[in-house]
């Protein structure tokens, strides 16, 4: 390890950030050229410009959660690969259901990647990735100590409409009226579960705020019950700010599902 350390010291300064940001600037060409092949707006590629994405953010993810996680990430993308995989296949389970299940899963590996409802346990480190520590780029700093805190939440929301039924349904609909879906976009159960997952993370908040109220008097309020108060708000907006992202991202497949059935 010290002789680690020590290639470490030889290195010239810019040699210990150029590999963090050729990996930004890698995932960030990756969605910008998606985004102009309309791999993310296009309905007959979703599910292809979803896996892109979902691999692009991983990679970035694991880059800001450190190499010590890695198994852990690595599991947390199996995870939301497989679970999409068998949830779109259960047709007899409504959206909420799945959207529960789902936030089941992130709350998971959030606490999988080390991280805990307390504020000692905020990995400020990540903050360094790829950025000088003289730096004033405060923006960029809390943007990635956010993406190390709640990076099971970003990714299992941006996986969120593999749960859907697109692939089956696109199989066994053959009507005209249904163009939409021949054309492989996300059905309207997906809206329906980023909806209700967005609900859900809303109501723990609530639940969260309750108890803070509940138990104000209590001697470990500013230990426990604060901090998860925090953490329930910090989690839902920032589920909430990329849910609706997802479903402009959704519609914007519908209209071109549409366009392409009337094209047929």
């Amino acid at each position: 390890q010290w002789q680690a350390l020590a290639i470490l010291d030889s290195l010239y300064r810019w040699q210990h950030v150029v590999f963090p940001r050729l990996a930004f600037g890698l995932v960030l060409a990756a969605l910008l050229y998606m985004w102009r092949e309309r791999y993310l707006t296009s309905a007959a590629r979703m599910t292809v410009g979803l896996y892109a994405v979902l691999a692009a953010l991983w990679l970035l993810l694991t880059m800001v959660l450190g190499d010590g996680l890695v198994f852990a990430s690595c599991a947390m993308l199996v995870e939301v690969v497989a679970a999409g995989h068998l949830l779109s296949f259960c047709s007899s389970v409504g959206p909420w259901v799945k959207a529960v299940a789902w936030a089941a899963l992130s709350g998971h590996f959030f606490f999988a990647t080390g991280h805990q409802c307390d504020l000692p346990s905020i990995r400020f480190d990540a903050a360094f990735v790829g950025l000088d520590g003289d730096q004033q780029a405060f923006l960029a700093a809390g943007a990635l100590v956010t993406l190390n805190m709640f990076a099971s939440q970003v990714l299992f929301v941006v996986g969120l409409p593999l749960a859907s039924r697109t692939r089956v349904d696109q199989r066994a609909t053959n009507e005209p009226r249904s163009a939409e879906l021949r054309c492989g976009v996300v059905t309207k159960e997906a809206t329906a579960i980023v909806f209700y997952y967005v609900f859900y993370h809303h109501v723990m908040l609530i639940a969260a705020a309750i108890a803070a109220t509940v138990l104000r008097r209590h001697l470990m309020v500013w230990k426990i019950f604060a901090p998860r108060l925090l953490y329930a708000a910090a989690s839902a907006e920032l589920v909430c700010t990329v849910g609706i992202v997802i479903l402009c991202l959704l519609l914007a497949g519908a209209c071109d599902g549409r366009d392409c059935g009337s094209k047929h």
